[in-house]
């Protein structure tokens, strides 16, 4: 092989490398923002099953205050 042939090699797998270490860094990006979105995710749950809870207890008051306010009217 001459050595026109090998500096392409040297070429093509420098390239190679080169795209390994950007797809590297990529995948690792990815799988931070993957974790974080997961983070937010779990938080937003959370925030819903508050909220779903605290909307349960005001209903029941209100259904409470509803029937106190029928009571009166019946008497």
């Amino acid at each position: 092989m001459s050595s026109e042939k090998f500096d392409q090699l040297e070429a093509k797998i420098k390239g190679v490398v080169e795209t390994c270490v950007q797809l590297k860094r990529q995948v690792v990006e990815k799988e931070e923002q993957l974790r974080a979105a997961a983070q937010e995710l779990r938080e937003a749950n959370e925030t819903i099953r508050t909220l779903k809870e605290e909307r349960d207890a005001v209903r029941g008051k209100i259904e409470a205050l509803i029937e106190k306010l029928d009571a009166l009217e019946v008497s």
